[in-house]
């Protein structure tokens, strides 16, 4: 009996040690004009985002491995491309309407620390004015999963947060004037 209880406490114990109170990934974004591509970089803890997988019940192999697996990171970009998105609005224009930005999974490495990175780009011919950026990975797991995301365009820094009762936000892309 006493043996059936110290395992039950340890149990108890070791579930406490993977449990946090909160969660969080960050993206960097920025738009490279150099070559006309949107450049992200997104983070997370890797075991969050493998329970996330497994959760959602995409069928990929463990982070640590997925580097040299092409249809997990298909299915690693496909997953994150639809909880980070990134939509222009173009008026006026031959393209009028709301534009996707697909973003491309360039590769990915988890360090020694337990983080996983995510590098992405995506060609884009000229920024919109306006953008609307939903990202709400992790939110359907993790309650209380918060995203931090750094906009930089030109001269231009855009710090936001995304929670889950508010997983968008909608940011105003202004070319900063030559002659200042």
């Amino acid at each position: 009996m006493k043996k059936l209880v110290f395992i039950f406490l340890i149990s108890c114990f070791a579930s406490e040690l993977n449990a946090h109170e909160f969660y969080f990934s960050f993206a960097e974004v920025e738009y490279n004009e150099v070559s006309g591509k949107l450049e992200v970089s997104l983070s997370a803890t890797a075991h969050d985002f493998d329970l996330y997988l497994e959760k959602k019940g995409v069928d990929v192999n463990p982070l640590e491995s997925c580097g040299t697996d092409s249809l997990s990171l298909k299915l690693l970009e496909q997953e994150i491309n639809s909880h980070l998105i990134f939509e222009s609005t173009r008026e006026n224009t031959i393209t009028e309407g709301t534009e996707m930005i697909w973003l491309k999974l360039e590769g990915m490495e988890v360090l020694l620390n337990g983080i996983v990175y995510f590098y992405m780009s995506a060609s884009v011919s000229q920024m919109p004015e306006e953008m609307n950026i939903k990202f709400n990975l992790l939110m359907s797991v993790f309650n209380e999963q918060q995203n931090k995301m750094t906009f930089k365009y030109r001269e231009q820094k855009y710090d936001l947060i995304f929670l889950k009762q508010e997983p968008s936000q909608t940011i105003k892309l202004y070319a900063k004037n030559e002659e200042d």
